[in-house]
């Protein structure tokens, strides 16, 4: 019986870690999926206010990925920014 209650034990804790690991890669993916949407409407952004060079020249500054935040406070700067230039002296400030 101890070693029956044992086993159903493990098994217990084998489901309840499949469970937690499968929420968190969840959770990481739409994290990543959300911050790759802000990435990809950020170079649309600047694509369209600046131009190709500028679009180019951020996907260089921010590479391909991006913490959320800061992709956030990038396309702030895209509105408050009348050139590109302005643009990228804002965005090396974050």
């Amino acid at each position: 019986e101890a070693m029956a209650e044992a086993a159903a034990t493990y098994q217990r804790s084998l489901e309840e870690y499949g469970k937690r690991h499968f929420r968190q890669g969840r959770d990481e993916g739409i994290r990543q999926g959300r911050d790759e949407g802000q990435v990809a409407l950020l170079r649309q952004q600047v694509l369209e206010k600046f131009g190709p060079e500028a679009a180019q020249a951020l996907s260089s500054v921010l590479g391909e990925a991006s913490e959320s935040k800061r992709t956030l406070l990038a396309a702030s700067a895209v509105l408050e920014s009348a050139t590109a230039d302005e643009f990228f002296t804002r965005l090396r400030s974050l």
